[in-house]
C-alpha cells in the first residue's frame, strides 16, 4: 500500500503566486479619482439648465437637479458625441419647461470636471 503524503511546499508556493498576481493587477490598474468612481441612478426634478462649449468641446446641456446630483459639482451633463445625445438634449428640455420628474445615470467623466449623462427617463410627477 503506498502512502500520499501532500506537498506543503506546494501550496506556500500557490499562495505566494496568488498574493503576487493580485498584487501586480492592483498595481497596473490606471489610477481613478473618487468622482470618476461615481455611478448613480438620481431621480428628481431638473431646476437648471445651462449650455455652453467648454474649450472647444461640444457639449450639450447641463443640468442641476432637486434633490442634488451625487456629483462633486452637483452638475450633470449631456455628452452630443454620444448615440442620443440630440434625444437626450432635446429631453431634458422639455423635461425642464414641463417641470416632470426625471431619472438620470450618470457615469461618465466630460471635459472640465462634469459627470456625463448615460441615460434619462421622464414622466409627470
Amino acid at each position: 500500500m503506498m502512502i500520499v503524503r501532500p506537498l506543503k511546499s506546494n501550496f506556500k508556493w500557490l499562495f505566494l503566486f496568488g498574493t503576487l498576481i493580485t498584487l501586480f493587477s492592483i498595481l497596473i490598474s490606471p489610477p481613478v479619482s473618487a468622482v470618476e468612481r461615481v455611478s448613480a441612478t438620481h431621480t428628481g426634478s431638473i431646476t437648471l439648465v445651462h449650455y455652453n462649449q467648454y474649450k472647444g468641446k461640444r457639449r450639450g446641456a447641463c443640468i442641476k437637479m432637486t434633490p442634488a446630483i451625487p456629483t462633486k459639482n452637483r452638475w450633470a451633463c449631456v455628452d452630443m458625441g454620444m448615440p442620443l445625445g440630440k434625444e437626450v438634449d432635446a429631453l431634458i428640455r422639455e423635461a425642464f419647461l414641463h417641470k416632470l420628474s426625471c431619472r438620470i445615470r450618470v457615469s461618465s467623466m466630460l471635459a472640465g470636471d462634469m459627470q456625463g449623462i448615460d441615460w434619462i427617463d421622464c414622466r409627470h410627477p
